[in-house]
């Protein structure tokens, strides 16, 4: 493929989050010019660059998509409801409704290559010692996530429009490093820095730095093969383990605690009774409890090879992220 053909202005979705800001920053780094789409410039917290522009919208808004694509070669859409306790409206509107309609689109204006990033848990994840590779369906208790389910219908969207374009499908794990600034997935973070007793419940997750998967979208700009789906992952690590490696980083001996699964489900039925007898909407519901008592483990196959992606150790990206955390004062030092 030819490596000029995707060389000019890129559209980011998401630019404020932490897969985009970093997402933004590699691609300005390979010499793209960026186009950064998010709701308000202000919340953007990444590098100044002459290499990076920034538009301001709702990327639900199919006239905003028509706007920030124009004078684009290619897209990397990583807008997405990501929140565990988001209604099924929500999941639906943002992550498959604007998808569709940001793919015709980009259709329509003779966009000829869109990097989508979904999730690894559209696929079956697996054991430390035989982790998921891709090859299996989603899983329970990930058929019960909204989350994980709105992907997964995306996926249907993605399949519509192969024909119409060149997609490419980046399936990361869970994403840590520095630029979190809502924060996300960087809340596992501050939950446990610097305390001396850090409760830990009793599953596990990949972890993956997000400075990697970046560089894996832009190499699927040029690189990736069109309809294929790349998980791209890190290190299959407990809970306890993560908060060890939390501890080692910040030089804080920690004990960690870990949470019996009976404790953790009954704290979900709290929530789902708070939720249906005052309408308050929390993290705590069976459902999420349930992911957090599974260890659900994933391997990265094509994407290393296609994609030419290696990820760094996860304490680098730990470190990274407390560092940032830092500077912007969101804990303390």
């Amino acid at each position: 493929m030819n490596s000029d053909r995707y060389r000019g202005r890129v559209l980011v979705t998401g630019m404020n989050g932490l897969l985009g800001t970093n997402t933004a920053h590699a691609l300005a780094a390979a010499g793209y010019e960026v186009r950064g789409l998010l709701r308000r410039r202000a919340s953007y917290r990444g590098i100044a660059s002459d290499r990076i522009s920034l538009y301001e919208g709702d990327f639900t808004d199919v006239t905003v998509l028509a706007d920030a694509m124009e004078g684009c070669s290619a897209v990397i859409h990583c807008a997405a409801c990501t929140s565990q306790n988001a209604s099924e409206e929500e999941y639906s509107r943002v992550n498959v409704i604007a998808l569709h309609n940001l793919l015709d689109t980009a259709a329509s204006l003779g966009i000829r290559r869109v990097v989508y990033i979904s999730s690894a848990n559209i696929f079956g994840y697996g054991t430390k010692d035989r982790p998921g590779d891709g090859s299996c369906p989603t899983m329970p208790p990930f058929t019960s996530s909204g989350y994980a389910m709105s992907k997964a219908r995306a996926r249907q969207v993605v399949r519509e429009f192969r024909d119409r374009m060149e997609i490419v499908t980046l399936c990361p794990t869970f994403m840590i490093g520095p630029y979190d600034s809502k924060p996300g997935s960087g809340r596992i973070i501050l939950i446990g820095y610097r305390r001396r007793i850090v409760f830990c419940p009793p599953g596990g997750k990949n972890f993956v730095p997000v400075q990697d998967v970046a560089a894996a979208a832009v190499s699927a700009l040029v690189k990736g093969v069109p309809g294929k789906e790349y998980i791209v992952a890190g290190e299959n690590l407990s809970y306890r383990e993560f908060y060890r490696l939390l501890a080692e980083c910040t030089g804080v001996r920690s004990l960690r605690v870990c949470l019996p699964e009976p404790v953790m489900m009954a704290a979900g039925l709290l929530g789902d009774w708070m939720h249906g007898t005052f309408g308050v909407r929390t993290e705590l519901s069976q459902v999420n409890m349930r992911l957090l008592c599974t260890g659900n483990y994933y391997v990265m196959t094509d994407a290393a090879v296609d994609l030419g992606v290696r990820c760094r150790p996860v304490e680098e990206a730990v470190g990274e992220a407390v560092s940032w955390f830092r500077h912007e004062g969101m804990c303390r030092r």
